[in-house]
């Protein structure tokens, strides 16, 4: 399981949504290199653990990856947006759960 996420800054917002990107690439990479049956290929994706954490550098399926990567990147803007708005708060700790992530002050 992810461990918890403390952002501080937007600095820290910009280095965790690089790590979210190599892991999307790593994925591109993958794909690119595929050929030959379509379904094949949508079967791999949906239940081989071809993909990658966004976070975190263990195995995920492609599917799981995509909805995972887009829950940490929507949560990563938020925490830099709150962060802009409220500059007196010390930093912003990500809590990712199985499916999804909150966030809270701290």
């Amino acid at each position: 399981m992810t461990r918890d996420i403390v952002i501080r800054t937007s600095g820290d917002a910009d280095e965790l949504m690089a790590i979210v990107r190599a892991s999307a690439a790593r994925a591109r990479e993958w794909i690119a290199a595929q050929s030959g049956d379509p379904l094949d290929l949508l079967r791999r994706m949906k239940f081989d653990p071809i993909g990658f954490h966004p976070i975190d550098d263990r195995p995920l399926n492609l599917i799981e990856q995509i909805n995972q990567t887009w829950t940490f990147a929507v949560a990563i803007a938020a925490a830099r947006q709150l962060l802009e708005l409220h500059p007196d708060v010390s930093g912003l700790r990500l809590a990712p759960g199985p499916t999804h992530c909150s966030s809270s002050i701290s």
